[in-house]
């Protein structure tokens, strides 16, 4: 049977969109907080940003740019293998006013506890929109990483509200 490229394409888009966090198998940040069913806690926002649990919207993470335009979210510090591949994803959606980017970054430690030797590890982009939209990447940690930590990055307007659920990272 053969299956339109579309139709598959649909397919793989509906299933990420769907599978929460706690289901990807092997989800280093499953037991992290990753789908804000209780609270925002093991996630923060940069200064003069702002982010809490959005009970309206089934628990996922509100967040609010600060006066400028800038939002960074920092997710938990989690213990990796050196030299392994990991997928690297999240949902988001625009809730408010306009963002023209934002991005789920991955930052590789020589530590266990993401405090020495920060470096980038990989992304996964794209701007958001008024849909619920999959980003998706993966990257290969380094020979003396020890652990990664996620940092959603947007931008936009001043006061821009992005919401984020289901957030990955997992041995490819």
């Amino acid at each position: 049977m053969r299956v339109p490229i579309a139709a598959l394409f649909a397919s793989l888009v509906s299933t990420s969109l769907t599978a929460t966090c706690e289901s990807v198998a092997g989800n280093l940040l499953a037991g992290h907080n990753c789908g804000f069913e209780r609270d925002a806690s093991g996630w923060s926002a940069s200064p003069g940003a702002e982010v809490a649990r959005d009970t309206a919207e089934k628990g996922v993470l509100r967040a609010r740019s600060d006066s400028g335009g800038s939002l960074t979210v920092t997710g938990p510090c989690v213990q990796v293998a050196a030299e392994t591949s990991h997928r690297i994803a999240a949902r988001v959606r625009l809730a408010e006013g306009e963002a023209y980017f934002c991005a789920v970054n991955a930052f590789q430690f020589a530590d266990a506890r993401c405090s020495e030797d920060a470096q980038p590890l990989g992304s996964a982009a794209g701007p958001p929109g008024p849909a619920w939209r999959a980003v998706d990447g993966s990257a290969t940690t380094g020979s003396t990483t020890g652990s990664v930590q996620l940092r959603a990055d947007c931008s936009g307007e001043p006061g821009f509200v992005v919401l984020f659920d289901d957030f990955v990272l997992s041995r490819d």
